[in-house]
């Protein structure tokens, strides 16, 4: 899912000062014992988690990974593969233990299980059942790899068919080279059918409107570059999704060159609908400017090339200012001048 959640905490504490001889004047005779307060009582219901994206196409792999975050129960999840279409297929069922990882190879599991691959297109949508509190209980994500390249992707688990709204999702989409590949991927993890219009803009031309439809539990993959066309090569614009209904669907997009061995993954928000203009500050931590950390696994010698996308998703113009800042002591600023930027640029 498309949404974040920001959550203000505020503590206040008193400390009371006495000297050690008026506290021992006040302490009565006998302390009395702590109260040992047990674990939350325990009365599970069916939860569900969903991810956005799997795929077994040819040179390409997924792993189901879940790890159980309760520290003193097993939790047994069924992992259920989505096809397309949306129709389901259901694993056999796998028993975490507390504060454990257990991670599924779909390609061998294939081998096992022929039926995985039977689904035409062999891509789709995954969700995790298990009875449990909350669905915060697991955590699952699938990683979705290019085989024998430095490929792939992480898609986190959501909670499935939630209840809160959505005013519509928005994005960008990039183009770097002609290798390139740009998909959007967009799941429905609802009981009912959602309908939508997708518009593509772009500093160079005008596209028509996309009509999108998804039936219950469908993905369905758009290649951005065939909408685009060769114009769209080495470029970049915006997308916005318009739900009329406001349901909340999975939108993902990722971006990966075989030949260059690119793999990004384009954030997409989802828009609140009630949400009014105002001045904001937004935030992007640890951002690598030219030399990775070493932690990261690239081969030596790697050069990073950040790149940072400003879009207009709003329907007047605004203004932008862009601040740099170094991680160093004393860090240094670098303030680009204030931009204005028309609707849809």
């Amino acid at each position: 899912m498309v949404r974040t959640a920001f959550h203000a905490v505020a503590a206040a504490s008193l400390l009371l000062l006495c000297s050690p001889f008026l506290c021992a004047q006040d302490a009565p005779p006998h302390q009395p014992r702590p109260k040992l307060v047990g674990p939350t009582k325990w009365n599970p219901s069916s939860q569900s988690v969903s991810t956005a994206y799997w795929t077994l196409e040819p040179g390409w792999n997924t792993d189901l990974e879940m790890r159980n975050n309760l520290r003193s129960r097993e939790l047994t999840i069924t992992p259920v593969l989505r096809a397309a279409t949306g129709e389901e297929l259901s694993l056999a069922p796998v028993t975490v233990a507390p504060q454990h990882v257990v991670s599924l190879n779909l390609r061998s599991l294939a081998k096992v299980n022929p039926k995985v691959l039977s689904y035409l297109g062999s891509f789709g949508s995954a969700v995790f059942r298990f009875d449990g509190l909350y669905a915060d209980n697991l955590f699952a994500a699938t990683i979705v790899r290019r085989e024998g390249e430095p490929i792939d992707f992480h898609f986190d688990g959501q909670e499935s068919g939630p209840s809160y709204n959505s005013g519509g999702i928005e994005g960008m989409w990039w183009l770097p080279a002609a290798s390139s590949a740009d998909y959007l991927i967009l799941s429905n993890p609802l009981k009912k059918a959602v309908s939508g219009t997708l518009a593509v803009s772009s500093a160079f031309a005008s596209h028509r409107p996309l009509a999108v439809s998804l039936a219950p539990g469908e993905t369905k993959r758009i290649d951005l570059r065939e909408v685009l066309g060769p114009s769209g090569i080495g470029g970049a614009g915006g997308l916005s999704l318009s739900l009329p209904g406001k349901e909340l669907i999975s939108a993902t997009q990722i971006v990966f060159d075989e030949v260059t061995g690119l793999a990004a993954i384009m954030k997409m928000f989802d828009r609140e609908p009630d949400d009014q203009p105002k001045s904001r500050v937004l935030r992007a931590p640890m951002m690598a400017l030219s030399q990775p950390d070493q932690g990261l696994g690239f081969p030596n010698g790697t050069q990073l090339l950040p790149r940072i996308f400003l879009r207009n998703a709003g329907s007047a113009p605004r203004r932008y200012q862009l601040r740099l800042i170094g991680a160093t002591r004393a860090p240094e600023h670098l303030l680009f001048q204030p931009s204005r930027y028309r609707p849809a640029r």
